[in-house]
Order: C-alpha cells, then structure tokens, then sequence
C-alpha cells in the first residue's frame, strides 16, 4: 500500500515520514519526493513459515510516500505538481502543524490548515471535472455523462 503524507510546508511531514520509516531524510523543503517502505511484521505469517518452511517468506509491505509542501510566502496551497503527486497515492494521511515553527510566518492553526487543504483538494476535483465536461461536450458524449457532469 501506498501512503502519502500530505500537508503544508512545514507542518511535520518529513518528521512523521522519518519515524515510520526509521530513515533519516533531512528536514527542510526538500521538494522531491522520497520513498521509504517498511515491513508489516504479521505472527500469523510467522506461524504458517514454521509451520510449512516455505523456501521464501513475504510480509506485507507499506510505502511511505513524503509528498513536499509547497512553501514561501504566496504559496500556502497546493501547486499542479504537488496535487499530481498527492492523486498518485493509494491513501493519504494529512499531517497538520500544531506546533512553533520559525522557519514559518504566524502562529500554527491546525483547523484552518485542515479546512484550507480540503477546499484546495474540492478545486482540483471541480477543474478535473470541468475538464471533463468541457471534453464531453467537444466529443458529443451522451446527455446523461453530460448531466452528471453538469450536476458537480
């Protein structure tokens, strides 16, 4: 499974990510995504290895994904390249800022990060489906694809 830890700048993502990992990505605004998997120990898996001695053993994995946040002083949402990163993971998990951070201008406000990172996502759906929309109409679709669409 796929993970995405998503979030502002600055909110904690690399910490998080460096503590489900156990890797050691510097903190900061790095800009690309890393990578880190980790192994899902399961007794059941153990149980059934001593119980049939397979050749190969092989536990369920979980990748974390480090989406980067934008940042500087007019970037707080989300820019094309970040939602395209955040659409390639299979679940998400947003990581809000509750805490000083100098690096970053104001006082924390988890809810109004919370609230702001949903209204960014709602606008990232509405383009993708006036895109549609627009392409439905281009193509002719059939009315009923089109009133759906014109029902978002």
């Amino acid at each position: 499974m796929k993970i995405g830890l998503v979030g502002f700048a600055g909110s904690g993502k690399t910490t998080v990510f460096n503590a489900m990992t156990g890797l050691d990505a510097p903190v900061g605004y790095g800009g690309e995504v890393r990578l880190g998997t980790v192994r899902v120990p399961d007794l059941r898996i153990d149980a059934l290895h001593d119980l049939f001695s397979p050749k190969k053993t092989t536990y369920a994995e979980m990748s974390f994904c480090d989406v980067p946040g934008e940042h500087g002083s007019d970037k707080k949402g989300l820019s094309p390249r970040g939602l395209q990163q955040i659409r390639d993971q299979e679940a998400l998990c947003l990581v809000l800022r509750d805490f000083d951070n100098p690096a970053l201008e104001g006082d924390p406000d988890p809810v109004a990060d919370l609230e702001s990172f949903h209204a960014e996502c709602i606008f990232a759906d509405l383009e993708s489906v006036e895109k549609r929309l627009e392409r439905a109409r281009k193509e002719r679709a059939e009315p009923r694809e089109i009133a759906a669409f014109e029902l978002a």
